[in-house]
């Protein structure tokens, strides 16, 4: 038993740590999974330990015997409901950690750099610092975006992340009893960068330059009840948000655009692998992308123009958003090559799905080709004209909808609905 690499141990309930276990000198991984303890302080015995999971467990505080494990490099505390407490200075202690999985742990931060020795203070977020050239994976819930260190910045160009920031308890969180816990499948440890910024307001981002660092290095943006933001793009990323590919928003009544090319920075190539664009419950949102017809440089934007936007995407979804006409220029359809699934439901006020503007080319009805769209779901727009009524609002949609000259449709069509759209 003494020369054991490899324990682990799924719904066990203890009132503490067997101290036998301390004869496992040589234990490298340790999985202490969907288990309840009172104490777990046997585990600073286990020096050599590089490995440590309480996936799912019911613990209280990680133990300051936990700083023995110097040669720790991987520590998930994943769905540990009732996890309060670490110590402040454990973290920091643990100089070779290179992977730290927090995911549904509701714990308070402190949110102060120096923090107190004494009973009741908590890890701060600075303590990251010590081992942030190290850091491979990281996966936290931050209730206060107050508790981001103003000086932190990811060392690691190569650092993975899922990070839940804003109002936790409205996010969905919730504490399932241990007998249900079984239920759930070991950890994902493969994941793309992923930030939730739930109820934030966003005057608080220019304070967070991690924030900010997170931001640009999203792959899944989530922004929920977000306040004061009007201009998703370039209130939130100057750079074009270039690592993209899918973005939520909702429930957000600040919101005017996703892109606004009338805005004071310098435009570039935005989205351009966005894949994924869900918006919904915006009662605010005006335009997806403001501007284009008052930007002479985007007059004739093709797929292949470092201009272009939205040329990835895959999946668009609207709901709900109760101010918006359109849905995108001519000018932008054109590049939608790649586009598969196309939903849009309870937008009142919608009329037409692709606008013609200004003196756009009148042979701009020929190039808007759908090639690999595989879905098409239409319902509740009760002032739907038609894809594009090329401005003549005379036109109703049982005749303009399916014109050949507005919309080459793709063969590889499979899906088609439309309900309760003004025919």
């Amino acid at each position: 038993m003494k020369e054991l690499k490899v324990l682990s141990m799924q719904g066990m309930s203890f009132l503490s740590l067997p101290q036998s276990i301390r004869v496992l000198e040589n234990l490298r991984t340790l999985h202490l999974d969907y288990c309840k303890f009172e104490d777990v302080s046997a585990i600073g015995a286990l020096k050599k330990l590089e490995m440590l999971s309480f996936f799912g467990s019911r613990i209280r505080e990680l133990p300051r015997e936990t700083k023995n494990l110097s040669h720790l490099k991987l520590l998930d505390l994943s769905k540990c409901f009732d996890l309060q407490r670490i110590p402040p200075g454990l973290l920091s202690s643990l100089s070779r950690l290179e992977e730290l999985y927090m995911g549904e742990v509701l714990m308070e931060w402190e949110p102060t750099e120096g923090n107190r020795e004494g009973e009741g203070s908590n890890a701060s977020l600075a303590e990251l610092m010590s081992f942030s050239h190290r850091l491979m994976a990281l996966e936290i819930c931050i209730q206060n975006p107050k508790s981001f260190p103003k000086d932190f910045l990811f060392k690691n160009h190569m650092t993975r992340f899922h990070i839940f920031t804003g109002n936790l308890i409205s996010g969905g969180f919730y504490r399932p009893p241990l007998t249900d816990q079984f239920q759930y499948q070991s950890h994902d440890y493969l994941f793309e960068n992923n930030l939730v910024l739930w109820g934030v307001d966003m005057r608080e981002i220019p304070e967070s330059p991690m924030l900010h660092q997170l931001l640009q290095k999203s792959e899944i943006l989530e922004l929920r009840e977000v306040k004061n933001l009007k201009n998703i793009l370039y209130e939130l990323d100057q750079k074009g948000f270039q690592c993209l590919k899918v973005l939520s928003v909702r429930h957000s009544k600040d919101v005017e655009y996703v892109i606004d090319t009338t805005s004071d920075q310098t435009l570039q190539s935005a989205l351009p692998i966005l894949e994924s664009l869900q918006l919904s419950y915006l009662i605010e949102l005006k335009e997806i992308c403001h501007g284009l017809s008052k930007c002479s440089s985007l007059k004739n934007v093709r797929s292949d123009s470092q201009l272009a936007f939205f040329v990835n995407l895959k999946s668009l979804w609207l709901s709900k958003c109760s101010r918006l006409k359109n849905v995108f220029s001519l000018s932008i359809a054109r590049g939608l090559v790649k586009l598969q699934e196309l939903e849009i439901e309870r937008c009142d006020y919608m009329e037409e799905i692709f606008l013609k503007e200004g003196e756009e080319d009148e042979m701009a009805f020929d190039r808007i080709k759908f090639p690999q769209l595989t879905s098409i779901r239409i319902y509740c727009l009760p002032k739907l004209i038609g894809f594009c009524a090329a401005g003549d609002p005379a036109v109703k949609i049982s005749h303009k909808f399916f014109s050949s000259k507005t919309i080459l449709w793709s063969l590889n069509l499979e899906n088609l609905k439309l309900n309760e759209a003004d025919s």
